[in-house]
């Protein structure tokens, strides 16, 4: 699902604690994902993430364009069940 958020020009949100994005010790992925804290979570959160403001979105959605080519993603034949 990380993948096809990212090629879907979305800004991923993770709110596993114990997920470490593949390549983050070399790619800057603080730059384009957001995590939230599980612990944290409750009716704010979709407030919080309204709260982001849209210039912010469009820098870390560029951010993420350039770094992509790291989590090329081909479609398997179940995505098109």
């Amino acid at each position: 699902r990380f993948f096809r958020v990212m090629f879907s020009e979305c800004v991923p949100v993770i709110l596993n604690d114990f997920y470490e994005p593949p390549f983050e010790p070399i790619v800057p992925v603080s730059d384009f994902v957001i995590k939230y804290p599980m612990k944290d979570l409750d009716d704010r959160f979709l407030d919080t993430l309204r709260s982001i403001p849209d210039e912010l979105l469009e820098v870390m959605v560029a951010r993420m364009q350039e770094h992509r080519c790291w989590y090329l993603w081909i479609p398997g034949l179940m995505d098109y069940d």
